[in-house]
């Protein structure tokens, strides 16, 4: 199992795992020691059997700020390299996230902006407590989009309210963010982190191979043609249905009981 560690804490509730982004005193901004700290965390959780569904969150007021601003600031002096460098580890981080083959929920607790934004919409579904607030902030910094915020985003609002939100780059509230469907639900700030805890143990006993299904599918809907999306879906839909889960889930419902499913 892995340790609690520093700026990074991951603890476990029954067979969910929280993920805590934990530098409170820079809206847990993300720099090179955080990134190094996530990155391989991800990778085991996603490869422990035992571990269901994540819950990423942030410490204090925020979710994530985005990048770390005073290492952007010493960076710049590095001309390109400190970048590439950070640029990279979030490519990584993204692709982690896209990649773990069970459900992973943002508990968007506070403001959540750059890369922060990023790491929130590369999760599965977004909680958002009532205090939170969404905003790009590229376009304050001079910076261009990055972490995938322009490949996710549109794909998620819609073009038109990408396009508003990275060049206008006004902070939008959460109940802004449920009609825009960049969040799922809005709760009150003390409840956040318990609803998504809901949401990831019933998740959690579903069925692991429709998740991992699901995400591959959904990631590849908008990437793929129709022809090459349908032979994903028939090579992923033959081999789910030589599960035993799907026998689990067949004779479950015939038999008018719960499922009882576990990965195989």
């Amino acid at each position: 199992m892995i340790e609690i560690q520093e700026p990074v804490l991951l603890s476990f509730e029954q067979d969910i795992a929280i993920v805590t982004l934990n530098r409170p005193e820079v809206y847990n901004g993300l720099n090179l020691d955080t990134l190094d700290l996530l990155n391989p965390m991800l990778e085991e959780l996603a490869a422990n059997a035992e571990v269901r569904s994540i819950v990423v969150t942030g410490a204090g007021k925020a979710f994530c700020a985005g990048g770390d601003l005073h290492a952007f600031l010493n960076g710049i002096n590095n001309e390109p390299e400190f970048f590439k460098e950070i640029l990279s580890r979030l490519h990584v981080l993204t692709l982690n996230l896209r990649r773990i083959p069970k459900p992973v929920i943002a508990a968007v607790n506070g403001a959540c902006a750059g890369g922060g934004l990023g790491l929130a919409i590369a999760c599965d579904i977004r909680l958002a407590s009532e205090k939170a607030k969404f905003r790009p902030a590229f376009t304050a910094t001079g910076i261009t989009p990055g972490d995938a915020v322009g490949y996710f985003l549109p794909k998620i609002v819609g073009l038109g309210n990408a396009s508003w939100m990275l060049m206008a780059d006004e902070p939008v509230p959460a109940t802004r963010a449920l009609e825009m469907g960049l969040v799922s639900a809005v709760y009150p700030a003390d409840d956040i982190l318990g609803e998504a805890l809901t949401l990831a143990q019933k998740l959690g006993s579903g069925p692991p191979l429709n998740y991992a299904g699901s995400k591959k599918l959904l990631e590849h809907s908008t990437s793929k043609d129709l022809e090459d999306y349908l032979k994903l879906e028939m090579e992923l839909f033959v081999k789910a249905s030589q599960s035993a889960d799907f026998r689990e889930g067949v004779e479950s419902f015939l038999e008018k009981r719960p499922p009882v499913f576990k990965g195989c």
